[in-house]
């Protein structure tokens, strides 16, 4: 964790929708996160070379399935670059492939994350993951 006073979240994912509903779940349980959503791979890499926010995120939450640059093309960049292969990336997908989840295990993710339409099982899973990353977020 950086020296900031609140964990930097950063959300990749094209679905606003997705966002929306993340933003809720954080502002209800992890109100002293602050959290930043991206709708591709492109505006987060824009973000990371330029430092805009002058530090870098505790975490990534990544969905897969995304324009220009895919989620497996985003983590083999940031896992292969040497001032971002710390950063713990959560992938947060809809696919349950048993392939896609060793795929990103072999890339270097922290954990994977199914989605599902169920609100109370999306905040269990995601604090569960934050657990097992060791970000103490909550």
């Amino acid at each position: 964790m950086n020296n900031y006073s609140n964990p930097l979240i950063y959300v990749v994912d094209d679905d606003h929708d997705e966002h929306d509903l993340l933003k809720s779940i954080f502002a209800s349980q992890h109100a002293n996160c602050d959290l930043k959503c991206f709708s591709d791979g492109t505006e987060l890499l824009t973000q990371l070379t330029h430092r805009i926010d002058h530090r870098l995120p505790d975490l990534i939450l990544l969905d897969l399935q995304m324009p220009i640059l895919s989620g497996y093309d985003i983590l083999r960049l940031l896992k292969r670059d040497a001032d971002w292969k710390h950063i713990p990336i959560i992938v947060y997908s809809t696919s349950a492939s048993p392939l896609n989840i060793y795929r990103c295990n072999q890339l270097g993710c922290s954990a994977f994350i199914i989605k599902t339409n169920d609100y109370l099982k999306k905040n269990e899973r995601l604090l569960s993951s934050f657990i097992n990353v060791n970000l103490h977020l909550i």
